[in-house]
């Protein structure tokens, strides 16, 4: 498990061979030539050239390198346990209490170490289909990959005072989102007939849009 991880963490996705590389590949690439021309998968799209790459110091290059690691840490809401002091599975919760020993869960968000599944989700996918195993197997793996198709949608809303959309709301977060993702993708049932979007209270997107008047 460490050597793969290992080798995850010193390797990227490249879009266009569909396969990892080595970390220092796209090093040697930021190096010589910026962001231009490369196709990597990344949690948000960067760009910069050569110069400024090499102007960077190692904390912020190692911050750029984070951004395109197959294992790499990101922030993500975790189950919360304050009373046994770490962080539980979803099937560790019940009703918002740990299962071992009933104490309050909260949702928190911690830098947690991540895989970038959804880089070669369509690799696993396929090449899933010529394994020998069970269909009740096979089915619990693709939905651990969790790939799904659909459509990133923006939407407008007006508080009052000033229009936003989805797009420009999101962009500012450290998520970098860029609209509203649906796996509904026909005009006739989805789009147009949208009536409402829910969002947390606690994100910055909701306080930004809220009236003063409705909240």
């Amino acid at each position: 498990t460490q050597w793969a991880f290992l080798k995850m963490f010193d390797s990227y996705y490249d879009n266009a061979r569909q396969s990892a590389r080595p970390i220092s590949e796209l090093t040697a690439a930021f190096a010589s030539g910026g962001t231009d021309g490369i196709d990597a998968a990344c949690g948000t799209e960067m760009s910069f050239t050569a110069a400024e790459w090499n102007a960077m110091s190692d904390r912020e290059k190692a911050d750029v390198l984070m951004n395109y690691r197959i294992a790499y840490q990101g922030v993500t809401s975790v189950n919360w346990c304050p009373k046994l002091g770490t962080v539980l599975a979803n099937d560790e919760v019940k009703e918002g209490y740990s299962v071992r020993g009933g104490y309050p869960v909260e949702q928190k968000k911690m830098t947690q170490w991540q895989l970038r599944v959804s880089a070669y989700a369509g690799r696993l996918l396929d090449d899933l289909e010529d394994l020998e195993w069970t269909d009740s197997l096979k089915d619990m793996q693709r939905n651990w990959i969790g790939r799904s198709q659909g459509a990133e949608i923006v939407f407008k809303a007006y508080n009052g005072d000033r229009e936003y959309d989805t797009q420009n709301l999101l962009d500012y977060s450290s998520a970098r989102l860029r609209g509203v993702y649906s796996t509904l993708c026909s005009i006739n049932t989805s789009n147009f007939s949208t009536n409402f979007l829910v969002g947390s209270n606690s994100s910055f997107a909701s306080s930004s849009v809220k009236s003063k008047k409705s909240l």
